[in-house]
C-alpha cells in the first residue's frame, strides 16, 4: 500500500496553512497539493533575506524563484544526504564551516592559476586580440559598458506592441539622440551611449532608427561573447567549495525561507517577520510594520487598491548616504484622517538605519470600526460647514454688489436695503429650520425619552456605517499587496482585528478602550427602547389622546369686522391647519414702514403654502393712519387691531407662530428675531408639505378625519397609491369617505384652491386657471356650505375663500 502523507495544520489568516514540524514534512513537501502553497513565485530583489542563498536557488538567474526551484533546492539536499530534522536545530558548527567556506573562496579567486588554468587563460587572452573582438581597440570595454547602461530601455523602446498588427501603416520608431527630448533619469547615460557607442558605430547622427539598433548591438556580440567565454580560474576546487556553500546555506536558512513561501507563519506569528517586511514606519502617533518594498509607486497602488486596505506609500532618503527608495505601508489601525501626501514620518530599516520619510500618496479605506462609527458625523459635518461657507459667500458678494451698484448711482434706499436684509433672512432662516423643529418636537418630552431618542438617532446614524465596515474590514487582503510587489500569491491572505492591531500600534487612548463596550451599551439601550415602545404603543396611544384633551382651549380673539384695518380679510376658522405668524406692532408709525416691507417679502413666498401673516396692529394710531402706512408698504396680509388669543399669551409686541391644531394652538416661537422666525416657518411648511408614512399617517388621518374631511380624503388617496399594502387597514375609513358624493366635491375644492394658490409657482396651474374659470368653480362649490358638519362647512369655507381671493388678485392684474 503507497505510504501517503499526512499533513498537519495551522490557521491564520482565516485559511488553514501546513505546519512543518519535522524533516520528513521538508523532504515530502512535493507530495503537498500545490494549491495549498500559499505563494509559487517570489522576486529575489526587495526582500529580506540571505541574498547569496536566494542566488543559488534562483538557478536560472531570472530574478525569480518559483516553485519548480524550492522542491530542486529540497533534492539538492536529499542528493547530499542532509539529515532534514537538522534543518529546525541548526549548529553553531554550521554557521562557523558557512563562513570558513565563504573565506576560501575569497582566498581561491586571489590564487594563482594553476598550469593548465594558466595556458587557457593566455589562449582566451590571444583569442580577444581579434579585430572583431575589440573592434574599437582599447575603449571597447567603456563602449560595452556604456551600451549595456541603456540597452534594456532601448529594446523596450523597439519593442512592438503585442497587439500590433502584420501590416501597418505607421511609420517605424526612430529614436532622438537629442538630450533634451530624452527622459532627465537617462540623460547621462544617453549622452555617454551617443559619444562612445552611435558616433563611433553609426557615425554622427541626430537619431537612430530599429535597423541601426540592431547593427550596433551586432557588433558588440563578438565581443560579449568573448567575455562569456572567460575560462574560470581553479573550477574544480571553486565547484567543490560552491557546493558546501549551498549545502550550508540551505541548512542555516532554508526552513525559514518555507515559512515565508509555502506558509506565511512567519507573518501571522506575533514575534516573528516576513522577507517581505522591510521595517518600521513611526508617523502620526503609530508604529506600522507592515511595510514593502516598491519598485514602481503607480504600478504598485494600481494593483494595491485591490486588497480593501489602506496604504500610504512613501519617498525615503537618508542624505548622509545619497540614497532613495520607495515603500509601501500598510496601516490596519487606528484613524488614517490625519495622514495625507506630504505628512512626513521617520522610517527605520531592519538594519536599524532611521530614513527620512515623506508621505507621497494615500489609496484610503478606512481601518477600524472607531473611525467608521464617527465618519458619518464627520462626513455631515463637513458637509455643513461646506454648505454654510459656500451660502454665507454667495450672500456676500451678492450684498456687496448690491452695495456697489447702490453707490455708484447713487440709488442705495432703504427698500432696496430691506428687501436684500429679508432675503438673506430666508436663507439663514432655512439653515435654522432644522434646529427650530427638532426644539419643537422635543418641547415635550422628558428627559429619558429625550436620551433614548438620541441614543437612537446615534444608533441609526453610525451603526450601518459600523456593521458595513466590519465585513469591508474582513475581506482586507496582504494577497493584493505582495502581488503588486510581484509575487504570485495563490491564496488570500486575510488577517483578524487582532493581528491588524499588532502590524499598526496606536498610541494608547483611553477612550478608545471603552469604545466597544460604549457601543454594546448604546445597541442594548437601543434595543431596549424600540422593545418599550412595542409594548407600551397601546398606552402612548392613550396617553396622547389625555394629553388632546388636557390641552387647554386657546381660540384667537381680535378678528372679526369692527377690528379689521387692512389686507385680506380672514376668519378664526380659516386658521384652521394653517402655520400662522402673529406679528404685533405699531402699524401706523411710520419707522416700521421698512420692517413691514420686508414682512410682505415673507407673506409674498409662503402665501401659497398652508400659511397665514396675521398683523396685529399694538399702538395709539387710528384706523386711518394704519391704513396709509399699510399703502405705502405695499401690504396684502391681513392687519387687524389687537389680534391675539385668549390665554394672554400674545400680549406685547413679539413676533408669535402658531400650528393650529383641533384642540387649540401650539406656539412654536415667541421673539422678535426676523430671520429665526422665517427659518422655523420654512421648517414647518416643510416638514407639512412630506408626506407621512405608515408610522405617522394615523395621527395624520385622526385630526383630519375630524377637522379638515376633504383633505383627509386626498391624504388617504395618496396613502394608498404610495402603501398599497399598509391602506389594507383602512379599508372601512376609504369605503366611507369615497362613498359620499358632497365630500369627494369638496376634495374636489380644496384641491383645486390648492392649485390656484400655487398659481404662482406653476406654470401648468398659470396656464388654466383665470378669474372665470375661478367664479365658475366658486359658484358650482357654493351648496357645500349647507352641509350639516361643521368641519365640513368650516373647511369648504376656506378654500372658497382662496377662490374668491386668488380671483380678485387676477383681476387686478
Amino acid at each position: 500500500m503507497e505510504n501517503i502523507k499526512k499533513w498537519r495544520w495551522f490557521r491564520a489568516g482565516r485559511m488553514a496553512q501546513v505546519k512543518f514540524e519535522n524533516g520528513e514534512d521538508i523532504a515530502r513537501l512535493a507530495e503537498l497539493d500545490r494549491k495549498h502553497w500559499l505563494a509559487i513565485s517570489m522576486p529575489v530583489e526587495g526582500v529580506r533575506f540571505d541574498r547569496r542563498m536566494l542566488e543559488l536557488m534562483d538557478t536560472d538567474s531570472d530574478g525569480r524563484i518559483r516553485t519548480p526551484e524550492v522542491l530542486a533546492a529540497i533534492e539538492f539536499l536529499k542528493s547530499r544526504n542532509v539529515d532534514f530534522d537538522s534543518l529546525f536545530k541548526p549548529a553553531d558548527e554550521d554557521a562557523q564551516a558557512l563562513a570558513k567556506t565563504v573565506s576560501q573562496l575569497a582566498d581561491l579567486s586571489k590564487a594563482a592559476p594553476g598550469e593548465e588554468d594558466a595556458k587557457a587563460m593566455a589562449a582566451w587572452e590571444a583569442d580577444g586580440g581579434r579585430s572583431e573582438v575589440k573592434f574599437l581597440g582599447e575603449d571597447t570595454p567603456a563602449a560595452e559598458a556604456a551600451l549595456a547602461a541603456v540597452e534594456k530601455d532601448i529594446d523596450a523602446f523597439f519593442t512592438p506592441p503585442d497587439d500590433m498588427p502584420l501590416v501597418t501603416e505607421d511609420p517605424d520608431k526612430v529614436l532622438p539622440l537629442d538630450l533634451k527630448r530624452i527622459n532627465p533619469k537617462c540623460q547621462d547615460a544617453m549622452a555617454l551611449f551617443s559619444e562612445l557607442v552611435v558616433r563611433k558605430t553609426v557615425g554622427e547622427a541626430s537619431s537612430i532608427d530599429r535597423m541601426a539598433w540592431k547593427k550596433i548591438k551586432a557588433a558588440f556580440a563578438p565581443y560579449r561573447a568573448w567575455i562569456a567565454a572567460k575560462p574560470v580560474m581553479n573550477a574544480a576546487a571553486k565547484a567543490a567549495l560552491e557546493d558546501e556553500e549551498r549545502v550550508l546555506r540551505y541548512k542555516l536558512h532554508l526552513l525559514e525561507f518555507l515559512e515565508n513561501y509555502v506558509n506565511m507563519k512567519r507573518l501571522y506569528s506575533a514575534d516573528g517577520c516576513a522577507v517581505f517586511q522591510t521595517g518600521t514606519l513611526r508617523i502620526d502617533a503609530k508604529e506600522m510594520n507592515l511595510c514593502f518594498h516598491v519598485a514602481s509607486e503607480s504600478a504598485h497602488s494600481a494593483l494595491a487598491a485591490r486588497s480593501n486596505c489602506c496604504i500610504l506609500y512613501l519617498k525615503l532618503s537618508r542624505k548622509s548616504e545619497g540614497a532613495e527608495r520607495t515603500v509601501a505601508a500598510v496601516v490596519t489601525a487606528g484613524a488614517v484622517a490625519q495622514l495625507y501626501p506630504g505628512r512626513n514620518g521617520v522610517f527605520y530599516d531592519r538594519d536599524g538605519k532611521d530614513w527620512e520619510a515623506v508621505v507621497t500618496k494615500v489609496v484610503e479605506s478606512q481601518v477600524s470600526l472607531v473611525e467608521a462609527f464617527w465618519a458619518p458625523w464627520r462626513k455631515l459635518g463637513e458637509g455643513i460647514s461646506s454648505a454654510v461657507k459656500k451660502f454665507l459667500g454667495d450672500r456676500q458678494t451678492a450684498a456687496q454688489s448690491k452695495v456697489e451698484t447702490g453707490v455708484k448711482e447713487g440709488s442705495s434706499s432703504g427698500a432696496a436695503m430691506a428687501s436684500s436684509v429679508a432675503a438673506v433672512g430666508i436663507g439663514v432662516g432655512m439653515m435654522g429650520a432644522a434646529f427650530a423643529s427638532v426644539m419643537a418636537a422635543v418641547s415635550g418630552m422628558t428627559p429619558w425619552q429625550i436620551a433614548a431618542s438620541v441614543v437612537a438617532v446615534i444608533l441609526a446614524v453610525s451603526l450601518p456605517s459600523a456593521i458595513l465596515t466590519w465585513f469591508k474590514l474582513r475581506r482586507r487582503d496582504l494577497g493584493a499587496v505582495l502581488n503588486a510587489s510581484g509575487w504570485a500569491i495563490n491564496r488570500p491572505m486575510y488577517f483578524s482585528m487582532s493581528r491588524a492591531r499588532a502590524f499598526t500600534k496606536c498610541a494608547r487612548s483611553a477612550w478608545a478602550k471603552c469604545f466597544l463596550f460604549v457601543l454594546v451599551a448604546l445597541a442594548a439601550l437601543g434595543l431596549g427602547v424600540a422593545a418599550a415602545a412595542l409594548t407600551c404603543g397601546t398606552c402612548c396611544a392613550a396617553d396622547a389622546q389625555n394629553d388632546e384633551a388636557a390641552r387647554p382651549k386657546r381660540e384667537w380673539r381680535g378678528i372679526s369686522g369692527a377690528t379689521y384695518i387692512g389686507g385680506r380679510k380672514v376668519s378664526p376658522g380659516y386658521l384652521r391647519g394653517k402655520i400662522v405668524l402673529l406679528d404685533c406692532r405699531d402699524y401706523g408709525s411710520e419707522a416700521e414702514v421698512e420692517k413691514i416691507k420686508s414682512l410682505q417679502s415673507v407673506w409674498a413666498t409662503y402665501k401659497s403654502k398652508p400659511f397665514v401673516l396675521l398683523g396685529s396692529h399694538r399702538g395709539k394710531a387710528g384706523d386711518e393712519a394704519v391704513k396709509e402706512v399699510l399703502k405705502k408698504a405695499g401690504v396684502t396680509y391681513p392687519v387687524y387691531r389687537g389680534a391675539g388669543i385668549t390665554t394672554g399669551e400674545s400680549e406685547g409686541r413679539d413676533s408669535f407662530i402658531y400650528v393650529v391644531e383641533n384642540a387649540g394652538m401650539r406656539l412654536a416661537y415667541r421673539g422678535q428675531d426676523e430671520h429665526k422666525a422665517q427659518g422655523v416657518i420654512s421648517g414647518l411648511i416643510v416638514a407639512d408639505a412630506v408626506p407621512p408614512g405608515p408610522r405617522m399617517f394615523k395621527h395624520f388621518l385622526h385630526y383630519e378625519l375630524e377637522f379638515l374631511p376633504g383633505k383627509a380624503y386626498l391624504r388617504l388617496k395618496d396613502f394608498r397609491e404610495r402603501f398599497p399594502g399598509e391602506a389594507a387597514a383602512y379599508a372601512d375609513e376609504w369605503a366611507k369617505l369615497s362613498s359620499d358624493e358632497d365630500l369627494l366635491e369638496l376634495a374636489k375644492l380644496v384641491n383645486l384652491a390648492r392649485l390656484v394658490k400655487d398659481r404662482d409657482r406653476s406654470t401648468k396651474a398659470s396656464a388654466r386657471v383665470t378669474p372665470e374659470i375661478i367664479d365658475e368653480a366658486v359658484a358650482r362649490y357654493s351648496r357645500l356650505k349647507d352641509n350639516p358638519n361643521p368641519a365640513f362647512v368650516q373647511e369648504a369655507k376656506n378654500s372658497l375663500a382662496d377662490l374668491k381671493w386668488a380671483a380678485a388678485a387676477l383681476k387686478k392684474k
